[in-house]
């Protein structure tokens, strides 16, 4: 599966956690984890963040949301969403590279849509 190598990949960089591929219904598509992860309570944090941010940029731009991040005392979280409403979410710890999570995150986002589409 294409789409759990990419995954495997993301997790690689320094300070990565897990990368998480999520379905628009919350279901985990693919993962890798690096550490033993609370995958339901990853999920749920996921989709909060998601909806919420869908959310501000509808009501406050008129865009959809493309990529959120959200910083927590010892971790981080970068997801994007694909085109087709699935989910490319990555969990950092803290101090990890935010900018070269984020650029990654941003380059598989785009592999990812065409293994997909």
């Amino acid at each position: 599966m294409q789409e759990f190598k990419m995954l495997e990949n993301l997790c690689t960089f320094e300070g990565v956690l897990g990368a998480f591929l999520i379905d628009k219904n919350g279901e985990i598509l693919a993962k890798f984890c690096n550490e033993e992860l609370d995958f339901a309570y990853v999920i749920k944090i996921i989709q909060c963040c998601e909806k919420s941010g869908k959310e501000i940029g509808e009501a406050l731009v008129g865009s959809p949301l493309r990529q959120s991040y959200v910083e927590f005392s010892d971790s981080s979280l970068t997801f994007d969403t694909l085109k087709n409403g699935n989910v490319l979410a990555l969990l950092a710890m803290s101090g990890a590279n935010i900018g070269r999570i984020r650029h990654e995150v941003r380059k598989t986002r785009k592999e990812l849509e065409q293994v997909m589409s």
